[in-house]
């Protein structure tokens, strides 16, 4: 109860409960929460403010979004004869070219780099970078 409490603290949907206003955070209305199992005549009573038909336990799970899910960067480990020497942020997803070009203009990979011949570049996919110098 001490979590339900906790996730009810967010205000963000104000509900007219006739003598009085109930608080409920923005993430319940869509959601199914695991509250039946321990409050089950508050979450029925959620359930039909948010206008909601039928049972919230005969309800259906709500579907996931896989483009929500999907970061805009990501991090790329940089890597210099195998040892981490640093990382970069790019957009998602990592275009190889465009992973080389923020390899080569970060000044900290420069720094292990410069003078050196550069005999390899390995890239791994949304992963890493290797560069392996002379």
């Amino acid at each position: 109860m001490a979590a339900i409490d906790n996730f009810t603290a967010v205000p963000s949907t104000f509900i007219d409960g006739g003598d009085h206003i109930v608080v409920i955070p923005e993430p319940w209305r869509d959601h199914k929460s695991g509250a039946p199992k321990e409050d089950p005549d508050l979450t029925e009573e959620q359930w039909e403010m948010f206008g909601k038909e039928g049972f919230i336990l005969t309800s259906r799970w709500p579907v996931a979004d896989p483009s929500l899910m999907r970061e805009d960067t990501v991090t790329i480990v940089v890597q210099v004869n195998g040892k981490l020497r640093g990382q970069i942020e790019v957009p998602n997803p990592a275009v190889e070219d465009v992973v080389m070009d923020a390899v080569k203009s970060n000044d900290k990979i420069q720094t292990w780099v410069a003078g050196k011949q550069i005999v390899k570049t390995i890239y791994v996919p949304g992963k890493l970078v290797n560069v392996v110098v002379r």
